[in-house]
């Protein structure tokens, strides 16, 4: 895969996480790399010399480049599972409530209308398990989906469960 600034990535993956990271400097930019806590890899040239990296923030590093080098990193840490919310209901009074998931310090909550092909953040830092939430833009005949995600300490979330509302068609 190309990345932009001129950088070539190959990714080997185990059980859907990254075990190591190859980058090929094609222009020799800077390179700034996001992955989960990133911070704690390691990261050398094609020699195996180690590689100075400044720490952006714990999911992102920067370092130097030079043009046809290739960098590796590795001892990447796994993105942990966060178990999801369940049971996501929409209620008569339109309050989205889910049942909790052990791992959630918060939920973000989704939305999607109709055919549209990403899901909408309608609502992040939620602490509780219900939210009120009234679509008053929809339409009668639309079809709206929530999807609720669980969010751990470290802002990681789970995979996203969903409920599916059709606005009523209202009689002639």
């Amino acid at each position: 895969m190309t990345a932009r600034g001129g950088f070539e990535v190959d990714v080997k993956w185990t059980d859907g996480s990254a075990t190591e990271i190859v980058i090929t400097s094609n222009a020799g930019e800077t390179c700034r790399l996001n992955h989960f806590r990133v911070s704690t890899a390691k990261v050398t040239d094609s020699k195996g010399n180690p590689v100075t990296f400044t720490v952006d923030n714990k999911n992102q590093i920067t370092f130097a480049t030079v043009e046809g080098e290739a960098y590796t990193i590795t001892d990447l840490l796994a993105k942990p599972k966060v178990a999801p919310a369940s049971n996501v209901t929409f209620t008569d009074d339109c309050d989205l409530v889910w049942m909790a998931s052990a791992d959630a310090v918060s939920y973000k909550v989704y939305r999607a209308v109709n055919d549209q092909a990403t899901y909408e953040l309608i609502a992040e830092n939620v602490k509780e398990t219900s939210y009120s939430y009234d679509p008053t833009d929809l339409k009668e005949g639309d079809q709206l989906i929530l999807r609720v995600t669980a969010v751990n300490a470290d802002g990681v979330e789970s995979d996203g469960v969903r409920t599916i509302l059709w606005m009523p068609i209202k009689n002639q």
